[in-house]
């Protein structure tokens, strides 16, 4: 049920994105067949796309993000997600995200609260970053949310 309403918050939310930048970014791609043998699943002669955050493994189902994690990388995850034209999984990192979203009536959902919608838009834009800023300006309203690697020196929240 999770990873359903995962999948409709992805779909949803991409046609409001009024500004996605992202610090440090580094793609790194993987055929289908190699994000399920990374994750353990052997012997898959028929791997096929389930929407854009996961596999079927010869009828087992592998989340993106979990391949993803295993990547060895220094930066922090931003998302994993399956481009089903090119046939190849991609695992996105960076250090940072700035994200603008439209408080259109589609999305006004997330605009009830800056900081609440701001983390439940970091499982699909930022993963493993942390929420350093979470505001609503402007007539229409956009819902700003930067997220950053944690540093210990720094406050939780600015």
């Amino acid at each position: 049920m999770r990873i359903i309403l995962l999948l409709l918050l992805v779909r949803s939310v991409s046609a409001a994105v009024l500004k996605n930048e992202v610090g440090g970014l580094k793609r790194k791609a993987f055929t289908l067949k190699e994000a399920c043998e990374g994750l353990g699943l052997k012997d898959n002669l028929l791997v096929e796309a389930i929407g854009t955050t996961q596999l079927d493994c010869m009828g087992r189902t592998a989340e993106v993000a979990k391949f993803c994690e295993k990547i060895e990388s220094r930066d922090a995850l931003l998302r994993g997600f399956v481009s089903k034209s090119k046939s190849q999984v991609y695992c996105e990192y960076g250090t940072s995200v700035s994200l603008n979203l439209s408080c259109d009536k589609d999305h006004y959902t997330y605009c009830q609260s800056a900081k609440t919608g701001c983390e439940q838009l970091k499982s699909v834009f930022a993963k493993s970053l942390e929420l350093m800023h979470s505001s609503l300006t402007g007539t229409p309203k956009v819902l700003n949310c930067h997220f950053s690697i944690s540093d210990p020196l720094l406050p939780k929240a600015l």
